[in-house]
């Protein structure tokens, strides 16, 4: 039977990579999100509601 520890620790190091590099993504994404929010106008104020004239009866 082969020796596990090599195998044990190039799945270790692929799992740790790839946990850092998911970090880094959402790091970055939250950032840009939050950036993104900073800059973009706030939503306009709703236009107003044209209504018919009321006519007594």
């Amino acid at each position: 039977m082969a020796d596990l520890g090599p195998l044990l620790w190039e799945a270790a190091t692929i799992m740790v990579t790839g946990m850092v590099v998911v970090f880094l993504f959402l790091s970055i994404l939250i950032y840009l999100v939050q950036l993104l929010a900073k800059v973009a106008p706030k939503d306009a104020p709703p236009a107003p509601v044209a209504t018919k004239p009321h006519r007594p009866p």
